[in-house]
């Protein structure tokens, strides 16, 4: 199988193990969304112009906006990451890539009650290589780094300008043997703290553009 193929595989895999996650996070917005216009439309029925129920009505409006809001971000965002592979070379803000992924992701630590904290720099970091290939390497990497991790802990990912996103969390033997081939696929390379409780995932980003 080519190594493309192999990846894309994989990908579907650690998408699948992430669905179930997923169906509770959507499952709960929609959810606090049809309670909320559920009470908008009762209140309206019962209360006249100027009456202070009025207000609650326009605050349950609020917080039903919000979660639709939310809603449509994380629909965009599983779009986003589940689009079909393109093989063509992209220049991409690496930002952007692990925006998407921590969306896919973050349903799963809410689910199992651990945390994912990402920060990202200031200025934009410039792929080079495909983005689809190095956005499905990373998030196959990120969900095994993720259910290595116990309840409650986190799980913190830090970018640096130069490309480098740095993983802490759970140990490195527990993940890393099982997605460094997929890393090295996309050009990228891999280095473990001596303790194994931090790993620097390298990947193949435009140093000459700043």
């Amino acid at each position: 199988m080519k190594a493309r193929d192999e990846l894309d595989s994989r990908y579907l895999g650690a998408l699948v193990r992430l669905n179930v996650s997923l169906g509770h996070h959507v499952h709960g917005l929609l959810g606090a969304l049809g309670l909320q216009l559920g009470l908008v439309r009762e209140f309206l029925k019962r209360v006249d112009q100027g009456d202070p129920a009025l207000v609650k009505a326009a605050d349950s409006a609020r917080k039903a906006e919000r979660s639709f809001h939310e809603l449509s971000a994380a629909i965009e965002a599983i779009i986003a990451a589940t689009r079909p592979s393109e093989r063509e070379q992209a220049t991409l803000d690496l930002r952007q890539v692990l925006r998407n992924a921590e969306a896919v992701i973050a349903p799963l630590h809410r689910d199992r009650r651990t945390q994912l904290r990402l920060q990202l720099p200031a200025e934009p970091v410039l792929l080079e290589g495909s983005r689809d290939a190095i956005q499905r390497a990373l998030v196959i990497s990120l969900v095994d780094a993720s259910l290595a991790i116990e309840p409650g802990a986190s799980l913190d990912l830090r970018l640096d300008p130069d490309g480098v996103l740095e993983v802490e969390g759970p140990p490195a033997h527990q993940w890393l043997p099982a997605v460094t081939g997929i890393i090295e696929d996309v050009g990228g390379g891999l280095e473990s703290s001596p303790t194994g409780s931090r790993v620097a995932i390298r990947l193949p980003v435009q140093t000459q553009i700043r």
